[in-house]
């Protein structure tokens, strides 16, 4: 009986303990204001990237930028146009894509989607490409993104389903609120 009770004041004084503190740390972060920034921008998009073979990719996005005291959080939009020589594949004929997406980065992690319609001009087809990486800002990032061909991959001479890019985006002009 001795050791139960003081078992259950233990925890009695162990918990109005916490509770203090709680109260004390509560009341501290109520006092602390968090201060952010968010910049909206017009930017250049410039990828590079690797199936089995390299492409390149340049474009547009509109992408929005939030800075605080925990790091940071962006999103963009995204339209753009890719190259992929027929040099660089075991394909006949360039290959050429125009694509569209979104982005999301919290910290220094990453995700997008996209979708792409690619054609050499005598075969074509349709992409959906989910994507997840590590990046800064959405200024710039390293993405590895599955290829999910709607037409069979007529392009599997040439294009891995798998795709490693990075990409950055610059700024070319800030779009005030």
């Amino acid at each position: 009986m001795k050791n139960l009770f003081l078992v259950f004041s233990i925890l009695f004084f162990s918990n109005l303990l916490a509770q203090t503190d709680s109260l004390v740390i509560q009341d501290s972060i109520s006092r602390i204001r968090i201060y952010t920034s968010t910049e909206k921008s017009l930017d250049l998009r410039l990828g590079y990237g690797k199936y089995d073979a390299h492409f390149i990719e340049i474009g547009i996005a509109k992408t929005t930028v939030t800075w605080g005291c925990m790091g940071n959080t962006g999103s963009s939009i995204y339209g753009s146009l890719e190259f992929i020589p027929s040099q660089w594949t075991h394909h006949e004929e360039n290959i050429y894509a125009i694509k569209t997406g979104a982005e999301v980065n919290i910290l220094f992690f990453s995700l997008g989607a996209e979708a792409k319609y690619q054609t050499d001009f005598h075969q074509n087809d349709f992409v959906l490409s989910p994507k997840v990486g590590i990046g800064f800002a959405n200024r710039f990032m390293v993405y590895y993104a599955y290829q999910a061909s709607l037409h069979n991959q007529p392009f599997d001479d040439a294009l891995s389903p798998h795709q490693f890019q990075v990409v950055c985006n610059i700024t070319l002009k800030k779009i005030n609120k």
